[in-house]
């Protein structure tokens, strides 16, 4: 295994111990284990803890972003065009390049 994938595997364990035990700051625990899961290309399961993160925090562009670009890697640009949209109406500075790259 890569050492980059090895260091998402330990800190994919860490995020499922904080999550299980609870925390004050969910929508960081969600960010940080979706991208731990994108790292090791389980693209699925990364959209659906940006979708928790996007639960707890409706507004966090960030996480509207890398779901944009998640669903991206798994060639569905319509799904990862909305996504970026959103993420560009929250202000990403990211997210109009992408959506220029991407999406026409």
């Amino acid at each position: 295994m890569f050492n980059r994938q090895r260091l998402s595997a330990k800190a994919l364990s860490d995020f499922n111990s904080v999550i299980e035990k609870g925390t004050d700051y969910p929508a960081v625990a969600y960010f940080n284990k979706a991208e731990s899961l994108r790292e090791l290309n389980r693209f699925e399961e990364a959209i659906k803890y940006y979708d928790n993160v996007i639960s707890v925090d409706n507004k966090d562009s960030r996480a509207y972003f890398k779901k944009g670009m998640t669903f991206s890697k798994l060639g569905k640009k319509d799904s990862a065009c909305i996504s970026l949209k959103i993420a560009k109406d929250l202000g990403d500075p990211e997210a109009e390049k992408e959506i220029g790259t991407l999406c026409n």
